[in-house]
């Protein structure tokens, strides 16, 4: 996020008063909101893997899940606009960042000395579907959420 190109209407936006905090009640709540979403959808993967896998499928599933919820959330985080406005690909250094932590988390996941270690269960590829499926719930739901922000401030 820090490798992000300028944009170019920040210096039309409202200046933040001095006596008002940074994280103020609008942001604070935005934090919160984000995180329950994210939370909601490691608790659908935990769900999932619990009915139809047993409680070690669940906890693997849950952890993948909020991993990559947490790359994945790295793309909604860049700004207020949506992301389809800023542009997806403008940030290549966030792709690798994403990109090599998504072969970490599948290293964890599929290499047999790593499951002991992170006490993880095998998973089945219709439960990584499952995964990724959950895992990208909260960044389309948080681009509608700033969709909709972005176009009734017009």
């Amino acid at each position: 996020i820090g490798a992000e190109n300028h944009m170019p209407d920040v210096m039309k936006e409202k200046v933040r008063k001095i006596s008002e905090p940074f994280l103020n009640k609008q942001i604070g709540m935005e934090v919160l909101i984000k995180g329950l979403i994210i939370s909601a959808a490691t608790l659908g993967a935990y769900w999932y893997g619990l009915k139809y896998g047993g409680a070690g499928v669940a906890q693997t599933m849950a952890f993948a899940t909020f991993c990559l919820g947490k790359l994945f959330h790295g793309f909604d985080s860049r700004s207020q606009m949506p992301l389809i406005k800023q542009g997806i690909f403008t940030n290549m250094w966030l792709w690798v960042a994403v990109l090599v932590g998504m072969a970490l988390l599948h290293i964890v996941l599929y290499v047999p000395i790593f499951h002991q270690l992170f006490e993880i269960t095998p998973l089945t590829y219709q439960e990584l579907g499952v995964i990724y499926s959950m895992s990208l719930i909260p960044l389309i739901l948080i681009e509608i959420m700033k969709t909709y922000k972005a176009s009734s401030k017009k």
